[in-house]
């Protein structure tokens, strides 16, 4: 798995700069099931620099998830997909 992260962050920090770009982020996608490898693959992004949405870091409690969701799309911020 670690190996998996370390290609995937590879790619995300050679896709134009070797700095990711002020608003831009990676959103993690993931079931449910999955939610905890989701998790640690954000956090190990987010150590090598690469800003991150996932719902299991970024929505707050008792807040609606999908409304969490619409925001963060309509934020402004250039997001790329990330399926876990």
């Amino acid at each position: 798995m670690k190996d998996a992260f370390q290609r995937i962050s590879d790619v995300l920090l050679h896709m134009g700069a070797d700095e990711p770009e002020p608003g831009q982020a990676v959103y993690v996608s993931y079931s449910t099931p999955d939610a905890d490898f989701a998790t640690k693959m954000a956090q190990d992004l987010q150590k090598r620099g690469i800003a991150t949405w996932v719902a299991t870091l970024n929505v707050r409690v008792a807040e609606n998830w999908r409304d969490a969701h619409k925001a963060m799309r309509r934020s402004g911020n250039e997001v790329y997909d990330l399926l876990a």
